[in-house]
């Protein structure tokens, strides 16, 4: 069974972080400081589980009152191709969606632009990521998704 659980920057986000240091920091091999900087508790956490075990995450937080920005989503590697991505990001649009969001932004990875593009985000400009790893800032506006 697969499902999401949220969870505030204030609960055990140990789940987040096992999933994030894997793809993050070994897979990727983004420094550790840059991975995890301690803002976490300024976010909403969603964790995807294919029954006890993570698979996926991300994290979500407004930055304005219509807006939301998602950030560090990633998917474990055994489980890619899966449409567990898919599953975790309708979930956190149509949650930002529930509570008042119009629009969500991204800075997404230049290999995952696609990805989001498929879920209705438009590439925009590139930014400078500590990390090396070329980005983009991307939007998408929520109300388009219904």
């Amino acid at each position: 069974m697969v499902f999401g659980k949220w969870l505030q920057g204030n609960e055990d986000l140990s789940d987040c972080y096992a999933l994030r240091q894997e793809v993050f920091v070994q897979e990727q091999e983004i420094d550790e400081s840059l991975e995890i900087t301690g803002d976490d508790g300024e976010y909403a956490h969603l964790v995807v589980y294919e029954d006890t075990i993570p698979v996926a995450t991300g994290r979500m937080r407004w930055i304005s009152p219509k807006t939301v920005s998602i950030g560090r989503v990633c998917v474990k590697k055994s489980k890619r191709g899966q449409k567990l991505g898919d599953f975790l990001m309708r979930i956190m649009m149509e949650k930002a969606f529930q509570d008042g969001a119009l629009e969500a932004v991204l800075d997404a990875q230049s290999y995952a632009v696609g990805f989001y593009e498929r879920l209705g985000f438009v590439k925009g400009e590139a930014v400078e990521e500590p990390s090396g790893i070329p980005h983009f800032r991307m939007r998408a506006d929520l109300t388009a998704q219904k």
